[in-house]
């Protein structure tokens, strides 16, 4: 009888990073013989109808039912707490690094709480003898793991499932015929995610070289904790004079997503907390040339030989950024250059080969007792 694995999350969604790594494990594992299934507090309607999930949080019940529990851990998830704090049954942690809680400070209570319990969660895990082993995005998760208190050997660097297999196969076209510079932002509306520095970068580039320019932000904004976050964007979008030049869409389904990348001219990623970056190799994955901030995991996930800048404080800083994005429109070389590179990062490190080999050896030796 195939063994039975349960992977987890508080949301189990499309078109979400952390989903995606969910249903590449869970494709992996199911291949490989394992019979999987998904439980979240919120599962997408698509997901139950292509996927087994479970609906049941009941500690007997978990323990009667699985041989292996799978846990992704971005935020407190009260029920995740519960399903660990009974379980009998060895656990594998995947670290997808949490949102430290000041960002949010100004804005949301709740969400301040919530990361913060999300820390504690961290420390409660790494006390829990059947936890085997943590799966980290990157090596800076790696290091945010040794430093809240978990063994270094007992922690893997394994890369989240991602789609640039499928997206290899397409070619950014947008330098067929310019006109505008498209420059694309991929991240929910979240204070760790650089919106007001992505606005002065495009004020300057407006002021320096052409009014000719969009820039398109793609991410929800309507979450009503982080509403006075959303009006400090408009308001700052007002203040700019940027309302020509900007484009806020909340939703776009994969292929409408693959298009933006395929017809923009600049990725440009100012966060100031990445725990990974999946937008970027995606933008790399197809030739989209990237300028990124080196922030937290944002270097390491860009690669060797590409664009990555000090963190953006001043007004001469955002006007770096402005010239190293006119430079890369304007000069051919440089770009194809930056393109080359972007598929060797994504070919060499984040292909699906190289990350189902990843994660099968970091779990090798768990499933091997479960068999």
């Amino acid at each position: 009888m195939a063994k039975r694995i349960l992977i987890c999350h508080g949301s189990i969604t499309v078109g979400d990073a952390i989903g995606n790594d969910i249903l590449g494990a869970y494709n992996l594992l199911t291949r490989l013989g394992f019979n999987c299934w998904l439980l979240g507090e919120f599962v997408h309607e698509s997901i139950k109808n292509q996927y087994q999930f479970d609906l049941s949080f009941d500690s007997n019940h978990i323990n009667n039912k699985y041989d292996l529990v799978i846990y992704h851990h971005s935020i407190f998830w009260e029920n995740g707490r519960r399903l660990l704090s009974c379980c009998t049954k060895p656990i594998i942690v995947k670290f997808h690094n949490i949102t430290p809680p000041s960002y949010f400070s100004p804005y949301s209570s709740l969400y301040v709480e919530n990361c913060q319990e999300g820390i504690k969660q961290i420390f409660t895990l790494a006390e829990i003898f059947n936890v085997k082993l943590w799966q980290a995005d990157s090596e800076f998760n790696l290091h945010d793991l040794k430093n809240f208190g978990v063994a270094e050997k007992n922690i893997k660097v394994v890369p989240p499932f991602n789609r640039t297999d499928s997206l290899r196969k397409k070619t950014n076209s947008a330098f067929d015929s310019y006109s505008t510079a498209q420059i694309l932002f991929v991240g929910r509306h979240a204070p760790n995610k650089g919106h007001f520095n992505l606005l002065m970068v495009l004020a300057a580039y407006r002021a320096i070289f052409s009014d000719q320019v969009l820039l398109k932000i793609i991410g929800n904004n309507n979450d009503p904790q982080l509403e006075k976050y959303h009006q400090e964007i408009e308001q700052l979008i007002f203040k700019l004079g940027l309302s020509e030049n900007i484009d806020i869409i909340p939703h776009v389904s994969d292929i409408d997503l693959d298009n933006l990348f395929l017809n923009s001219h600049i990725y440009l990623n100012l966060s100031d907390h990445e725990g990974f970056c999946v937008p970027i190799i995606e933008a790399q994955s197809v030739g989209l040339p990237v300028v990124t901030t080196e922030a937290c995991a944002l270097r390491e996930t860009t690669g060797l030989n590409q664009v990555v800048l000090p963190h953006p404080v001043t007004e001469e800083d955002f006007k770096l950024y402005a010239g190293m994005i006119h430079e890369i429109i304007t000069n051919k070389p440089l770009r194809e250059k930056l393109v080359t590179n972007g598929f060797k990062n994504v070919r060499e490190r984040f292909n699906q080969e190289i990350l189902e080999n990843l994660f099968i050896s970091s779990i090798e030796p768990i499933l091997r007792r479960l068999v």
